[in-house]
């Protein structure tokens, strides 16, 4: 099953958050963004396929340091990531749209990369303003010692508790990518589009409720090379797209159907209840129709019926 989007699927009304930062590894802690080692570019891209050529129109979204208070708000497990959620950094995705797929006329989604340090670009950020870019030895040593992470608030369906509404969201680990400063890595990331059906009703009779909700997936992880082709000074490239698939699922109770073809099939409950309460009338229809043909019988019943007959 696939799905038409006519219209944008906004990031704000769908409260997609993502979050980046780097984990050093032994010890294991995660450690803030220094621009030193790259810099961090984020744009919404609308490719418009719709003339003779193809047209891009990139729009740059701001970044700012996560804080636990306006970011990753709905899951409120204790984690690692929860608590060091300062380190990451989280764009804004207020403004951003996401609209049908690589083969559609308008083609809208989200562009993430780490691009390698200028010095110009740097001393323009507040803090960095007589600071030079590391080395390539410098930035070497640090993707060996490090590894960039990728968290997101994905939605996804509680089989574990029986409430009103299945959907959880998860502050959800999507990615986690040994860098390296000659191969670059590229990431495809979907936006699944859900449909749950909720038969809540023990005999499941006009109670089919629908909810939806989407949720994101990591699809594809490869060193490209061609990727050095397009954008040579980019580490590491992610990119966020719709997925015209469908994902279905389906909440039932236990209903009284279950039960019966628990015991035995739908069906033979059903032979039963009439064996019983037909094999109940025909006993006694038989011994009527016996005593008819053997012994003589009044004809004039006077209002008595056959049973009452039958006793007399």
């Amino acid at each position: 099953m696939h799905k038409h989007y006519p219209e944008p699927i906004r990031a704000d009304d769908n409260l997609f958050e993502f979050a980046i930062g780097f984990l050093q590894i032994m010890p294991y802690k995660y450690v803030a963004h220094d621009p030193r080692i790259g810099q961090l570019n984020v744009r919404m891209v609308e490719m418009d396929q719709r003339g003779e050529n193809i047209v891009f129109i990139k729009t740059p979204q701001e970044t700012k340091t996560c804080n636990s208070t306006e970011n990753f708000t709905r899951d409120h497990q204790d984690s690692a990531f929860s608590r060091n959620i300062t380190k990451f950094i989280c764009p804004d995705t207020s403004k951003v749209e996401f609209l049908g797929t690589m083969i559609s006329p308008v083609h809208k989604y989200l562009h993430l990369e780490l691009l390698a340090c200028e010095n110009k670009v740097l001393r323009a950020t507040p803090g960095y303003e007589n600071d030079t870019c590391a080395t390539s030895g410098e930035v070497t040593d640090f993707f060996n010692r490090h590894m960039l992470v990728g968290y997101v608030a994905n939605n996804f369906v509680d089989k574990t508790e029986f409430s009103e509404s299945p959907i959880r969201t998860l502050n959800d680990l999507l990615f986690y990518e040994q860098l390296n400063f000659v191969e670059h890595v590229r990431k495809e990331i979907q936006l699944n589009y859900n449909e749950v059906e909720l038969k809540d009703s023990y005999f499941q009779i006009w109670s089919q409720q629908q909810t939806e909700f989407y949720n994101f997936l990591s699809v594809d992880h490869s060193v490209s090379q061609s990727l050095r082709t397009i954008n040579p000074t980019a580490y590491f490239q992610a990119q966020f797209r719709l997925n015209n698939r469908v994902n279905e699922y389906e909440r039932v109770v236990y209903s009284f159907f279950d039960m019966a073809g628990d015991i035995g099939g739908f069906m033979e409950a059903v032979y039963i209840f009439f064996v019983f309460g037909i094999g109940a009338y025909a006993n006694r229809m038989f011994f009527a129709s016996v005593i008819q043909d053997v012994f003589k019988v009044r004809l004039e019943a006077h209002g008595q019926t056959i049973f009452e007959l039958q006793k007399a």
